[in-house]
């Protein structure tokens, strides 16, 4: 069974409110990590707990998502 990824308005104004290099840094660790399915992740120490609380934020959205989506 496929599980859908949800990237919220609430990641992308996250992402938006960073500064510029770090929220390149974090979105391309995203893109490597839910598109191009490589795990490694090479941020410095900030970023990687700005990383960790965004994808927390991916995962908490897409398990509402996809539990509401088989009660359907």
């Amino acid at each position: 069974m496929n599980q859908n990824v949800v990237i919220s308005a609430h990641v992308i104004n996250t992402l938006r409110a960073l500064p510029a290099s770090e929220r390149a840094n974090i979105a391309n660790a995203l893109v490597d990590e839910f598109i191009l399915g490589d795990r490694e992740v090479c941020l410095e120490p900030l970023e990687q707990m700005i990383y960790a609380i965004i994808r927390g934020y991916i995962d908490v959205d897409s398990s509402r998502y996809n539990s509401s989506a088989l009660i359907k």
